[in-house]
This record gives C-alpha cells, sequence and structure tokens, in this order.
C-alpha cells in the first residue's frame, strides 16, 4: 500500500496525564483514498501509532476505525513520525514532566506529613462550631507550629452508645432527668470504652465540650 503524508500540524495541548501523549495531526493519503485529522500519537509502551480521525456519523458512532496497535496503523505512524522529526519535532521525555512533577509533589507532600495525637489539639471552645471545623482548625495550628503539614486519626465507636439507649428510652421524662441521665451514661461509656489515654481525661475534657450539651445535640433536643 502506498503510504503519503501530505502535511502535519503540531499538537501542544496535551497535558501528559494520558498514557499517550499526542504529537501531532496530519492529513494521509493512501492509494485511492485521503485520510484528514489522523492522529500521531506516542507512548512509552508502544511507541508511535496513528489514532483513526474522530469524525462521527450521524448516529454518534465513530466514521472510520482501525486498530491502532496493527500493522496498518504502525505504517502509518512510521511515516507521520518521520516527517514529524524532519520538521523539528522532538519526542516526550520518558516520563512527562508535569506528571512526573505532580508525583513528586505529592510523594514530597506524603514524607513530610506528622501524625499528631487528637488529645494534643487545640480545640476551639466556640459554641456552636461543628467538630470538624474545630479539628481543621487545630491541625492547620499545629501545622504551622511544625513547620510541617499535620494528620489525626479520630476512632467512633460502631455500637450505639449509652447514652444513646438511655435517651431513646427516657424521652418523655423532664429535661432535668434527661440530663443527669445522658451524664451519667456518657461518662460510664467514657470510662468503659475510651482508650487509655482518654480514659484519664473523660470524654468531655478530650473533645473540649460539655458531656450534657453534646448528648442532649445529637438527640435532637
Amino acid at each position: 500500500m502506498n503510504i503519503k503524508v501530505r502535511g502535519l500540524e503540531f499538537y501542544e495541548g496535551d497535558q501528559g496525564d494520558r498514557p499517550f501523549t499526542v504529537l501531532a495531526h496530519g492529513t494521509v493519503m493512501l492509494d485511492r483514498v485521503v485520510l484528514s485529522g489522523v492522529t500521531l500519537a506516542w507512548s512509552r509502551d508502544e511507541g508511535a501509532t496513528a489514532l483513526a480521525p474522530s469524525a462521527r456519523t450521524v448516529t454518534g458512532a465513530h466514521a472510520i476505525r482501525w486498530d491502532c496497535r496493527d500493522t496498518f496503523a504502525k505504517e502509518i505512524a512510521e511515516k507521520m513520525l518521520d516527517l514529524f522529526k524532519r520538521m523539528g519535532g522532538e519526542l516526550p521525555p520518558s516520563t512527562p514532566a508535569k506528571a512526573a512533577n505532580r508525583s513528586n509533589a505529592v510523594r514530597r507532600i506524603k514524607d513530610k506529613r506528622i501524625f499528631v495525637p487528637f488529645s494534643d489539639l487545640e480545640l476551639s471552645v466556640e459554641v456552636g462550631l461543628p467538630l470538624e471545623k474545630r479539628v481543621s482548625d487545630g491541625l492547620d495550628v499545629v501545622s504551622e507550629k511544625r513547620g510541617a503539614p499535620c494528620y489525626t486519626a479520630i476512632y467512633e465507636r460502631t455500637e450505639p452508645s449509652t447514652a444513646t439507649k438511655v435517651l431513646g428510652d427516657e424521652r418523655e421524662r423532664g429535661p432535668d432527668a434527661l440530663a443527669y441521665d445522658a451524664a451519667v451514661a456518657v461518662h460510664a461509656a467514657s470510662r468503659d470504652e475510651a482508650s487509655d489515654d482518654e480514659a484519664i481525661d473523660g470524654l468531655h475534657r478530650t473533645l473540649g465540650i460539655c458531656a450534657v450539651e453534646e448528648t442532649m445535640a445529637r438527640a435532637g433536643l
């Protein structure tokens, strides 16, 4: 088969986030067929290959298709790559610079992260501030002090706490009895299920908020 490349247009908009890199688009002439918009692509594993034009039919199907690993695609790619190099084109590096820089940056950030126990965070005592926001602000403060990104871990019980059961059974009682039972249940749960560090300070001091208010808020009271 007689293959001729009538022209190439370099493509410089590839972001380097795919397995292959688009080098150029060109017009290819076969024996009795002219193909416009053929894509010359390069991959570290497959080398150069030619991708079929992206033209579609009225139903949305591809108008022209071929296997990019087939001999036909490789022969077209060889002709296009030869013209590409003669026009001054250069192949991409073994690892795309943008992808490599992004991977290295993520790796450097992960290497610098410091684990901070939850009990060491200085949580805000502002009323109504969600716990997630208080933890995030506390991490920002300790990260600034230590000069490196910090993270923590919060472990939650999967089983309903004793306080939840008490509130469910005693919902019809007065607010004073409800608050008393909630306080007793929370402190009992803290003694029985908290970690060694939390058992020393108590659940209310670990979280930095009133245990009774927290329990009533969770119950929607």
